[in-house]
């Protein structure tokens, strides 16, 4: 018998997302690691006023997915923004 097989949502370009440090961030693009073959989100960070920010980040989808233990909870990395998007 066949085991599931789970989607996996991938951020999309110009989905805004809160960052668990409160930090706002604009998916720009997907890539893929030329070792691993992984999903890197490309993002850069989120201001609605001016575009000063210039830095470009890149984190393997994995890692971008995967909740972040504070203390005895896990909290999501990432949380999307729809009202920003």
């Amino acid at each position: 018998m066949e085991g599931k097989k789970r989607t996996v949502r991938i951020p999309r370009k110009g989905e805004v997302y809160e960052h668990f440090k409160g930090n706002l961030y604009i998916v720009v693009g997907h890539a893929h690691d030329t070792e691993t073959g992984d999903i890197l989100i490309l993002y850069k960070h989120y201001d609605q006023k001016n575009n000063r920010h210039a830095f470009l980040w890149a984190r393997p989808l994995d890692i971008w997915r995967k909740p972040k233990k504070m203390g005895d909870t896990e909290i999501e990395r990432f949380k999307l923004r729809e009202d920003l998007t």
